[in-house]
């Protein structure tokens, strides 16, 4: 009796998550774009986030000086902090 309670229970809990409405966005603005909404959940499908290739900087040519410490501390000492 148990298990039809819990298997009853699990029937009824993802009949209830089929009656909340599933949002689909397609927008075309420059590129397409797919959005699919689910409660108060958003994925977006499409365009997937891709990392943009960087090129890397010449450090010869460019030196940069380090701040050390955070920038918390300078050649006069300890910098007020209110």
């Amino acid at each position: 009796m148990t298990a039809l309670i819990i298997i009853l229970s699990i029937f009824a809990f993802i009949f209830l998550l089929t009656l909340i409405p599933l949002k689909v966005k397609l927008v075309f603005s420059e590129e397409f774009a797919l959005t699919i909404r689910y409660l108060f959940l958003r994925f977006k499908i499409f365009p997937s986030k891709e990392e943009p290739i960087e090129e890397k900087a010449d450090s010869s040519a460019e030196e940069q000086k380090p701040e050390g410490m955070g920038g918390r501390f300078h050649s006069g000492g300890v910098r007020r902090l209110w």
